[in-house]
């Protein structure tokens, strides 16, 4: 509070250069003023073409996509490219007064680049929280232009996300067409691989399905006869064995199946036991030497003969039957082991036959999926359609809203006052002059005594107060004994404590000298006699 006392002109002082400096600088700054244009981001524009022909530029992703691609589009339309297009648009860079701000003071023209520049930092893009809706304000110090330039870069980006999605299509239209130029080439090349193996293997008349039926229905079938020839050549081979274990008996000891299955062979052993008989018969009756008897073992003879002849052919027709049946199993099984490796073979021709199959159907499919999107790309191309459009056009500005006269005063009026108040605590803190008896004791000095100061002679002494600060008042001039004059007033008192104070200060060792010197009085309290301080202090 003393400081503020002690500098309180300063404080007012420096207050009132920074409230007039803050007031004229504000008077004299030109009136800026502000114009908004409203766009809205669209994440499902129109699609003529309906849902199912997707646009290869769409930006619209799931939530967390739109928020990050909302937040970079805010960026976009805050760019140098934009506003560079905006600048062109409008001949900004053509303008001498626009980098300037000043009709008075034009700047160099033809400079686009600092122009964008200048634009990017006059224009300010907000989004409105819990919305699709971005405000774009552009300042400027002339209202008509400040509205043009909102609306020049609101349409500079509606333009540029156009060009953007047209560029995005033109790249993904090339692209395309070169896969499908590359897959053309690969369905024709597998076509052509196809056709060989088709031509090379006689896959033309008869599908690769027909024939592996073919030769799975000649495997059976071949797998057939030769099951059932490997039965007929055991039976026969039974056969010819039971002939010859019955065959090689006597006539009357052969089985009569075998008897039953050959006549001649029947009608031999028939008339052989006729013969035997009957020359048994006339053996009694005639000798072995009798022409009849002869003529009867010339004819069992004959008839043994034939007996044993047709028991030779019977057998080696047998034989022969077998070896027959052997050699039809053995071609039979030749031709299943064909069959067989014929299966194999198209098995593994079948395994290339798919794969080759495969690799056509999938370049085919691929193809015309490349295709149908590439005819679905310059159908999209044609669109010129975005995901932003522009809400509200900018208005044009009737306030500025630069400089604010009374939020420049307000803080021009706080700055002085925080700059009086901090230079008041600067100088205070500086200046070491001793204005109390309590600043003289924080200094670490020891104080014999105050006196009073004195109006002149026969005037009354006043103490210092012990409430409020004790100041250092002057001595009395030469001349003036108060001590003598007035040894009851307080100020004789005074003297007499100073005395005494000094005569113990070193009880053991008197001191016999002293130097008495005095400072000039800068501040001083009211006097006991009303009188003005004096302005040099007194020496005793």
């Amino acid at each position: 509070m003393h400081a503020l006392r002690e500098y309180k002109w300063l404080i007012a002082a420096l207050t009132a250069v920074v409230l007039v400096a803050g007031t004229v600088w504000t008077l004299r700054t030109p009136k800026i003023y502000e114009a908004a244009t409203t766009i809205e981001y669209d994440p499902n524009p129109s699609r003529p073409l309906g849902g199912e022909v997707q646009d290869v530029a769409d930006p619209i992703g799931n939530y967390w996509a739109t928020r990050e691609f909302f937040g970079t589009q805010n960026r976009v339309i805050a760019s140098r490219d934009v506003a560079e297009r905006a600048v062109q648009k409008l001949g900004l860079h053509e303008d001498p007064s626009y980098l300037t701000q000043d009709d008075d003071t034009p700047g160099e023209t033809g400079n686009l680049e600092a122009t964008t520049l200048a634009l990017q930092s006059r224009l300010t893009v907000e989004p409105v929280p819990e919305t699709r809706l971005v405000q774009i304000f552009a300042r400027d110090v002339k209202p008509e232009r400040a509205r043009l330039i909102a609306d020049a870069v609101a349409n500079a980006y509606v333009q540029k996300t156009i060009e953007d999605r047209l560029e995005s299509t033109d790249r993904a239209k090339d692209w395309l067409e070169n896969q499908l130029a590359t897959l053309r080439e690969e369905l024709e090349e597998a076509e052509l691989a196809l056709h060989n193996f088709k031509k090379g293997h006689n896959v033309l008349s008869v599908s690769m399905e027909d024939r592996q039926n073919l030769v799975a229905s000649d495997v059976q079938t071949t797998h057939d006869k030769l099951t059932e020839t490997r039965n007929r050549r055991i039976e026969l081979d039974a056969r010819l064995k039971r002939l010859k274990a019955s065959l090689g008996r006597g006539p009357d000891k052969i089985d009569p199946a075998v008897m039953a299955d050959h006549a001649a062979l029947n009608a031999l052993a028939t008339d052989l036991r006729a013969k035997k008989q009957e020359h048994d018969a006339l053996a009694v009756k005639y000798g072995e030497q009798h022409p009849t008897m002869r003529t009867l073992a010339e004819e069992i003879e004959i008839l043994e003969a034939q007996l044993a002849a047709e028991k030779r052919e019977i057998i080696a027709s047998a034989e022969f039957d077998v070896q027959q049946a052997n050699t039809v199993e053995q071609g039979l099984r030749a031709a299943a082991n064909d069959a067989h490796s014929a299966g194999l073979n198209l098995n593994l021709r079948e395994i290339e036959y798919r794969r080759l199959t495969h690799d056509r159907d999938s370049k085919t499919k691929l193809f015309e999926i490349v295709l149908q999107r590439l005819t679905e790309t310059d159908l999209t191309r044609m669109l010129k359609t975005t995901h932003v459009r522009v809400l509200d056009r900018a208005l044009l500005p009737v306030a500025p809203v630069s400089p604010n006269l009374m939020k420049n005063v307000g803080s021009s009026l706080l700055a002085g006052l925080l700059l009086g108040l901090a230079a008041a605590f600067v100088a205070s803190r500086l200046d070491r002059t001793v204005r109390s008896l309590e600043s003289l004791e924080s200094l670490g000095i020891e104080v014999l005594g105050v006196i009073p100061h004195l109006g002149g002679p026969g005037a009354p002494a006043k103490a210092a107060s012990k409430s409020g600060p004790k100041p250092l008042g002057p001595t009395p001039s030469p001349g003036e004994l108060i001590v003598v004059d007035e040894p009851m007033s307080p100020a004789a008192e005074t003297f007499r404590m100073i005395r005494t104070s000094l005569t113990f200060m070193s009880p053991d060792n008197p001191l016999r000298s002293f130097v008495v010197t005095s400072a000039r009085i800068i501040h001083c309290e009211a006097s006991w006699s009303r009188a003005p301080c004096p302005s040099r202090g007194r020496r005793r």
